[in-house]
């Protein structure tokens, strides 16, 4: 339950919900020129029409609200044709907005993960623009590959009756997961590992099935939206659908950088100041004892006992304050000769870099107050080399 607790806390702490909405509102405006500029690209192919009525299947099989779903399916077909035909200058100006869908999408998953430094932005837009010209064949691949999958599953008889049902919804749930897991995997700016990437997509696709089995029981049983709104009790339901899609993304998300601190309960890890320092002063002494040597990002994980997420945050700050500094695209050495770092430059760098504490400002206080300011200095001074082992440390001060 605690672990739980954590992931929830952080769900709160990152406004997840409010995260939602803002995308909710994004996709509602990026849906459609996203969806033209797919067409665009495919109807130059030659298996534009089977992909078009696989696609049509998929949506129907998959799309919740069930009523959403046929009315979009609908109009697919005459959208298709007008997309095609859409002129250069109306597909740049698609082209933006779809950018503008993965931007924010992008900016919101490396909020979860609590990313610092963003990618530059030209190799933003350069991954944007090949996941947008990339993206609709892969979709095509996939959607075709899926409905075929979902219709060798359709014929189970030679399985029990009682197992049929578990064997359809395992192609969905493990279609979903994939999805998941690569945009987990893919888009944070940070180091993923794969195995938590596959947790996160897991448990996300998993809570897509369980929503979707909710809504479609909803909408059939609790009809008020069809009694207020009639004919257009399909907008309010696609809001909500698109809302709680959202939800699940975001709760996957936080799974993902949650499952990171699983090992050796380091969820109950508060990274307060102290903690902040001593992983800091960790990181040193670690990278002191090779020097010139380089250190990957999971050599330093194991040997501190750090979880990623804060590793990463403490690199950065010693990277700022150039402590060390990051050479390739996971590995880390020192910045400057071990004897001129000091225990005060880490303290600056990791808790505060205007934290110094003066002698002469203690003098109206009692003598005592004075010691333990001047100690506290004099221990800041000491350069990092002079740092042996935790256990050695506690040694030496019984």
């Amino acid at each position: 339950m605690g672990f739980l607790r954590f992931v929830f806390r952080r769900w709160t702490e990152d406004r997840c919900p409010q995260i939602a909405a803002s995308l909710t509102y994004t996709t509602l405006l990026a849906l459609v020129p996203v969806f033209a500029i797919a067409v665009a690209l495919l109807s130059s192919m030659p298996f534009f029409e089977e992909v078009m009525v696989r696609l049509k299947i998929f949506l129907l099989l998959n799309l919740v609200p069930e009523l959403a779903g046929k009315i979009i399916v609908e109009y697919m077909e005459p959208f298709a044709r007008n997309a095609a035909r859409i002129t250069g200058i109306s597909f740049a100006a698609l082209f933006v907005m779809g950018i503008g869908m993965m931007w924010s999408v992008d900016k919101s998953l490396n909020t979860i993960w609590r990313v610092r430094r963003t990618r530059a932005w030209p190799v933003s837009i350069l991954a944007y623009v090949a996941l947008l010209v990339l993206g609709p064949l892969l979709v095509g691949i996939s959607v075709t590959v899926t409905t075929y999958l979902l219709t060798l599953s359709s014929d189970l008889g030679q399985f029990p009756k009682g197992v049929q049902p578990y064997l359809l919804k395992a192609v969905p749930i493990g279609v979903s997961t994939i999805a998941f897991f690569l945009a987990y995997r893919v888009v944070p700016h940070r180091r993923v590992p794969t195995r938590h990437a596959l947790v996160g997509g897991f448990v996300a696709a998993l809570l897509f099935e369980a929503m979707k089995e909710v809504f479609a029981s909803y909408v059939v049983r609790v009809p008020t939206y069809s009694r207020i709104y009639g004919t257009f009790a399909t907008i309010p339901l696609f809001l909500l659908w698109v809302y709680f899609s959202w939800l699940v993304i975001l709760l996957g998300a936080e799974v993902t950088v949650a499952a990171g601190y699983w090992h050796d309960g380091l969820w109950r890890r508060v990274a307060s100041p102290g903690v902040r320092f001593r992983d800091a002063v960790e990181l040193g002494r670690l990278l002191v004892k090779s020097p010139g040597k380089a250190m990957e990002f999971e050599e330093l994980r194991r040997a501190a006992g750090i979880p990623s997420e804060q590793l990463e945050d403490a690199l950065a700050h010693l990277e700022d304050a150039d402590i060390v500094v990051r050479v390739g695209k996971h590995e880390f050495l020192l910045a400057r000769a071990p004897g001129d770092i000091s225990l005060g430059d880490i303290y600056r760098a990791a808790v505060s870099p205007h934290a110094r504490l003066e002698p002469g400002e203690w003098s109206a206080y009692s003598s005592d107050v004075a010691d333990v300011v001047n100690q506290f200095e004099t221990l800041l001074s000491r350069p990092v080399t002079e740092l042996g082992k935790p256990d050695e440390a506690a040694a030496s001060g019984r």
